[in-house]
C-alpha cells in the first residue's frame, strides 16, 4: 500500500484549490457591493457578501462576518476580523479567523449588469417643478404612486411623521428627518434623482406582513446616499452613481453603490423577493393605511413604529440629538438617558459637555474639540503635523514647538481675527494635557492682502494662553491653511514617549458650529530628556 499513502494526499491537494477557488459571482449573494471602493471601521454582519469590482476593500476596526465572503482585487485588513473567506489578489493583513481561500480574482467580480439592476428603463424625471411634499410631526400621510418633487419627512423632539407608501415613485430627492418614517404597506420602487438622507433614529422599512426588504427597492440616482446614526433600513438600495454612507445603522436588504463606507453598523442581506402574493392582501393593506393606527406595542422592549423608545432600544438616539449648544452622552457612555412608561424618551437628566472651557464636563475623557460632541463629520479635519518638539525648562514650564499642516483646502476660509482658536495636546486614549484658548481680539491680521494671523504674548499676560507666546494661521493662494505655534515655558503637562494627539480649533463667538484640525502622531524621545516629531 505504499503507493496509496503517497498518491491520496497527493490528489486531496490538487482538489482542495479547486474548492476554495469557487466564490459566488451573483449580485444576489453580496449584502454590500461597490463599484468603486468598499471601506468601513467596525462592521457586524448576519448575512451575505461583502464585494467590490474595481476598487479596494479595507476594513479597520471589528469585522465579525463569521459566514461571509470578502471579495475583491485588494483587501486590506487593518483589525480583528472574523470572517468566511478572502478572495483577493492582493491581501494585506490577513488573520487567521479571515483566512485567504482564493487567489487570483478574475473581473467580472459579479455577472450581473448592476445598471440594468439600479438604472431605470427608459429615462427617468421627477416633478421638479411641484413645490415640496412635506410630512409634518405627529402626522401618518399616504402617497398613491407618481411622481413627485423633494419628498420630506419631519421628525425631532416634537414627534416625528409617518409616511406611507406602496407602488411605483419618483422623487426628486427623499428626506427623512430623525424619527421620521416612511413604511411600505406593499412591494415598492422608489427612484431618486437627488439625495436620499436620513437623520439619527430615522426608518425607512416594509410594514411587517405586506412586504419583505428584497420588495423594496429605492433606485438613488444622484450622488449622496446617507444613512445617519440609528437608522434603520429595510430596502435594497441602489446608488451606482454616490457615495454612500451609512453610521451606526442597521440595514435589512442590499447596499450596492458606487462607493462604499460604512462605521458601526450591521448589514444583514435580503435580495431575494418572495413569491407573490395576492393583489388583494395588498390591496386591503393599501385602502386602509390612513386610517391603521401606528402598529407599536409600548412596554415590550423593542422600539417599533410610533414609538421614541421603548426599554433600553432608543433607536440610535443619544442624549446630544436633544440639544443644539451643547453635546449629551447617551446612556451607554455614562448618561442618563431615560425611556419613560408611554415609550418617550427623557432627556431631563443627560450630562452635557460644554464646548470651549478646557474642562471634560461629561467624563468621557475627551476635552472640548477633542470630543466628537463638540467638533466631529464634516466639521473635523485631517491634520498633517510637520513637526514637534517637547520638553522641559529648566526655569519652570515645558518648551513646545508644533508645525502642521490643518488641511489642504477645507479651512481657507478661517479668520482668527473673528475666531477663537484653540490648541489641545493630550495623550492618545489617555489625559488631556495641554488646552489653551487664544481669543479672536488678541490675533492681528497682517497687512498687504496675504492671509496671514498672528498671535503675539511674550509676557504672557493673555488669559487661558496656557503660555504661549507665538502661534501663526497662513493660508495661501491654494488654500492650504498652515499653523505654527511656540511657547517657551507652556503649562503642558510633560508626557512619555508615545502617540499624542494635536487638536487645533476654530470657533466664532456668534455660531455653534466649529471647525478642527486633529491628528495623532507617535513622539520619540530626542535629546535633553525631550520628545520630538518626527
Amino acid at each position: 500500500m505504499p503507493g496509496l499513502r503517497w498518491t491520496l494526499p497527493c490528489v486531496i491537494a490538487l482538489l482542495l484549490p479547486s474548492f476554495a477557488a469557487a466564490r459566488s459571482t451573483s449580485l444576489a449573494d453580496y449584502v454590500a457591493f461597490a463599484q468603486g471602493e468598499l471601506r468601513w471601521t467596525t462592521l457586524a454582519v448576519a448575512r451575505g457578501n461583502l464585494g467590490a469590482a474595481t476598487g479596494p476593500l479595507v476594513s479597520r476596526g471589528i469585522l465579525s462576518a463569521p459566514t461571509s465572503d470578502l471579495v475583491a482585487t485588494v483587501v486590506t485588513i487593518a483589525g480583528p476580523a472574523n470572517c468566511a473567506g478572502v478572495y483577493a489578489n492582493d491581501l494585506h493583513g490577513v488573520t487567521n479567523s479571515c483566512p485567504l481561500v482564493g487567489e487570483g480574482v478574475t473581473l467580472p467580480v459579479v455577472t450581473d449588469d448592476l445598471a440594468t439592476v439600479c438604472v431605470p428603463p427608459g429615462g427617468f424625471s421627477c416633478a421638479s417643478g411641484a413645490p415640496p411634499t412635506i410630512v409634518p410631526r405627529d402626522t401618518v400621510a399616504t402617497l398613491p404612486p407618481g411622481a413627485y418633487g423633494d419628498v420630506i419627512v419631519q421628525g425631532g423632539a416634537g414627534g416625528f411623521g409617518l409616511l406611507r407608501l406602496s407602488g411605483d415613485y419618483q422623487f426628486c430627492s427623499l428626506r427623512v428627518l430623525r424619527h421620521g418614517v416612511v413604511a411600505f404597506d406593499g412591494p415598492s420602487t422608489v427612484t431618486v434623482a437627488g439625495a436620499v438622507t436620513t437623520s439619527t433614529g430615522a426608518s425607512i422599512v416594509p410594514t411587517p406582513g405586506n412586504a419583505t426588504p428584497a420588495q423594496i427597492v429605492i433606485k438613488a440616482l444622484g450622488p449622496v446616499v446617507r444613512f445617519s446614526r440609528g437608522s434603520r433600513i429595510g430596502a435594497r438600495v441602489c446608488a451606482l452613481s454616490a457615495l454612500a454612507k451609512a453610521t451606526a445603522a442597521n440595514l435589512t436588504g442590499q447596499l450596492l453603490a458606487g462607493r462604499i463606507r460604512l462605521k458601526r453598523s450591521t448589514l444583514t442581506l435580503d435580495a431575494t423577493p418572495p413569491s407573490p402574493t395576492t393583489s388583494s392582501t395588498t390591496t386591503t393593506s393599501t385602502s386602509t393605511s390612513s386610517t391603521t393606527t401606528l402598529p407599536s406595542v409600548c412596554g415590550n422592549g423593542v422600539r417599533e413604529v410610533g414609538e421614541e423608545c421603548d426599554g433600553d432600544d432608543f433607536g440610535g438616539f443619544t442624549c446630544d440629538d436633544a440639544s443644539a449648544a451643547g453635546a449629551f452622552l447617551d446612556s451607554a457612555s455614562g448618561g442618563f438617558l431615560t425611556c419613560r412608561s408611554d415609550c418617550t424618551i427623557d432627556t431631563s437628566t443627560c450630562v452635557v459637555e460644554l464646548c470651549g472651557n478646557c474642562v471634560d464636563d461629561d467624563g468621557n475623557g475627551l476635552t472640548d474639540y477633542e470630543d466628537a460632541a463638540c467638533c466631529a463629520g464634516s466639521q473635523r479635519f485631517a491634520q498633517i503635523l510637520k513637526k514637534g518638539r517637547i520638553r522641559a525648562n529648566k526655569k519652570g514650564g515645558t518648551r513646545l514647538k508644533l508645525k502642521a499642516v490643518l488641511s489642504p483646502d477645507g479651512l481657507a476660509d478661517v479668520d482668527p481675527t473673528r475666531e477663537d482658536v484653540y490648541l489641545q495636546v493630550r495623550e492618545s486614549n489617555g489625559d488631556s494635557l495641554f488646552c489653551a484658548r487664544l481669543p479672536a481680539a488678541a490675533f492681528r491680521h497682517k497687512k498687504g492682502g496675504k492671509r496671514i494671523f498672528r498671535f503675539r504674548d511674550k509676557r504672557g499676560i493673555v488669559p487661558g494662553a496656557g503660555g504661549l507666546q507665538r502661534l501663526s494661521i497662513r493660508v495661501d493662494r491654494h488654500g492650504m491653511t498652515r499653523f505654527g505655534a511656540v511657547g517657551k515655558r507652556t503649562a503642558l503637562v510633560l508626557p512619555e514617549a508615545g502617540p499624542l494627539e494635536i487638536t487645533v480649533a476654530f470657533q466664532a463667538p456668534t455660531t455653534d458650529a466649529p471647525r478642527c484640525s486633529a491628528a495623532v502622531r507617535a513622539f520619540r524621545t530626542g535629546k535633553h530628556a525631550g520628545l520630538r516629531f518626527p
